[in-house]
């Protein structure tokens, strides 16, 4: 199933793209952080975690290399499944 947006009139695609480009970056950002942070507070010794600060403090989590952005993503219920533990957004009623 795929979404199509409809941006408000006056707003071209290029901004829509754009938008959605910084949107997806930032989610990778913040993602990375995450996944970071568990590390390290999974790490199984004193050792082991400052090596692993070691080695985050001399690379940057801003990166997005690892990701594919040209690929297509699955984003169904089934497949957003949170590995993290993150709980989701309340709804408003």
């Amino acid at each position: 199933m795929r979404t199509y947006y409809s941006a408000p009139s006056g707003i071209r695609p290029q901004e829509v793209a754009e938008a959605c480009n910084r949107l997806i970056k930032n989610s990778i950002i913040c993602w990375n952080y995450l996944y970071l942070t568990r590390q390290v507070e999974k790490a199984p010794d004193t050792e082991a975690r400052k090596n692993l600060l070691r080695l985050i403090a001399s690379h940057s989590p801003m990166s997005w290399a690892h990701i594919n952005m040209l690929g297509e993503y699955d984003f169904s219920e089934e497949k957003l499944r949170d590995t993290l533990g993150i709980l989701p957004p309340k709804k408003a009623a």
